[in-house]
C-alpha cells in the first residue's frame, strides 16, 4: 500500500476532500480528453474548474456581467487556458470537441435561434458532443422545442437521469432504464447534496456557541422527489 502511494501522482484539485462527494459529468462523455471545449453561459465554479482540467482550451461565450465572473473564478483558481468572448463566429469551423450548453437561458435560445443551431453545427467537430442539464422531471416548452432542434441538427440524444437535484453528480441512470429510475423515485433518492465543508463548519461553530458538541439531525425530505435529466448528444 505504501509503494503504491509513493509511486501515485498527486495532481491539486483531483480530490478536494469535503467539498466533492460525486464526480463532474465530463466523466458520462466517451472521452474525458478534449482539444477545445465551448461553453454557452457561464458554467458554475466547479464545472470551469472541472472542463480546464480536462479540455486544453476552455472558451466561455457570454455577455459582459457574466463573463466577468468566470474571469474572476479562472483568476482564484488559476485557470490559464480559459478564454472569454462574446461570440464564436472567429472560431474555426469544426473546432469544439466539446460544446456545454450551460443554464436553461442559454438552452431556450436555441428554440428561438435558428442561426445560433447553425452555429453550433458549424463549430462541432465531427466526433464532437453537446452536454446540457435540464433540471427537474418535466421539461418545458422552450426546452422541449431546443432540445427537438437540436437532435434535427446534430443527432438524436443519449439522456441520462443525474442524482442529486444539485451539486455533483453522484450516479447517472440511463433513462431507457426504467427500473432503476422508478427504485431512485421511490425512495427518494434525488435530494440535493451537501456541501460537507459547510456542514462541518456550522456544526463546529453551534458546538463552541453551546458549549457542548452536537451533531447535525437527519435532513427533511423535501415534497415530491426530482431528478435533473442530463443530456449528450453527438
Amino acid at each position: 500500500m505504501l509503494d503504491t502511494t509513493l509511486a501515485t501522482e498527486f495532481l491539486p484539485g483531483t480530490n478536494v476532500k469535503g467539498e466533492v462527494a460525486g464526480a463532474n459529468w465530463l466523466f458520462l462523455l466517451p472521452h474525458i480528453n478534449v482539444a477545445r471545449a465551448v461553453c454557452f453561459g457561464a458554467p458554475a465554479r466547479a464545472a470551469l474548474a472541472a472542463l480546464a482540467r480536462a479540455a486544453g482550451e476552455v472558451l466561455v461565450c457570454a455577455d459582459g456581467a457574466a463573463l466577468d465572473q468566470v474571469n474572476s473564478v479562472a483568476l482564484s483558481l488559476g485557470l490559464l487556458n480559459v478564454r472569454l468572448m462574446t461570440d464564436t463566429l472567429s472560431l474555426p469551423q469544426g473546432g469544439a470537441n466539446l460544446v456545454f450548453i450551460a443554464d436553461a437561458e442559454q438552452l431556450a435560445r436555441f428554440s428561438a435561434d435558428a442561426a445560433l443551431v447553425k452555429e453550433l453545427q458549424r463549430l462541432i467537430a465531427p466526433d464532437g458532443v453537446v452536454y446540457v442539464e435540464q433540471p427537474g422531471l418535466i421539461a418545458g416548452k422552450r426546452d422541449q422545442a431546443a432540445i427537438r432542434k437540436l437532435a434535427a441538427a446534430i443527432g438524436a440524444p443519449q439522456r441520462f437521469w443525474l442524482t442529486p437535484l444539485g451539486g455533483e453528480m453522484h450516479t447517472a441512470i440511463p433513462e431507457s432504464d426504467r427500473a432503476t429510475t422508478a427504485y431512485f423515485l421511490r425512495y427518494g433518492l434525488t435530494s440535493r447534496s451537501v456541501n460537507l465543508s459547510n456542514l462541518k463548519r456550522a456544526v463546529r461553530a453551534r458546538s463552541g456557541s453551546n458549549g457542548a458538541p452536537k451533531t447535525p439531525g437527519q435532513p427533511r425530505p423535501s415534497g415530491a422527489p426530482r431528478a435533473r435529466r442530463g443530456l449528450k448528444t453527438k
